[in-house]
C-alpha cells in the first residue's frame, strides 16, 4: 500500500520486552488517517504492534495538553511486546509537520 502522503519520521525510545533496561533510540514513521470518529494519528513504521495510534479529537499540540509528557505508543508486555515512547517535543513536531492544528 506504501507510506500516505501525510507522514513524518520522528525520533522515539524503544525498550526491550525481555527484561532490558536500557532505552534505545529508533525512528519512527507517523502519518494521519480519517477513522470512523475523526482523524487518527498512527505509527505505520518503525512501531512495536502496528497498530499504535490515536484518535487527535481537536489535539493541535501535545505539550500544550500533556506539558512534558510523552506518548506512550505501546506500554509493552513482558515476554511480548517491547515499550515504545515519543517525547512531547517530537509529537510537537510532527504535528507540525502534518499540518495538524495549523
Amino acid at each position: 500500500m506504501g507510506t500516505p502522503a501525510l507522514s513524518v519520521c520522528v525520533a522515539a525510545l524503544l525498550r526491550s520486552c525481555y527484561g532490558a533496561r536500557e532505552w534505545r533510540k529508533v525512528r519512527v514513521t507517523l502519518a494521519l488517517r480519517e477513522g470512523p470518529q475523526g482523524t487518527i494519528l498512527q505509527v505505520i513504521g518503525g512501531g512495536v504492534t502496528g497498530f499504535e495510534s490515536f484518535y487527535l479529537n481537536g489535539m493541535t499540540s501535545w505539550s500544550e495538553k500533556h506539558q512534558d509528557q510523552q506518548w506512550v505508543a505501546c506500554a509493552g508486555t513482558v515476554g511480548q511486546w517491547d515499550t515504545l515512547c515519543i517525547s512531547a517535543l517530537e509529537m510537537d513536531r510532527a504535528f507540525r509537520a502534518l499540518g495538524v492544528g495549523l
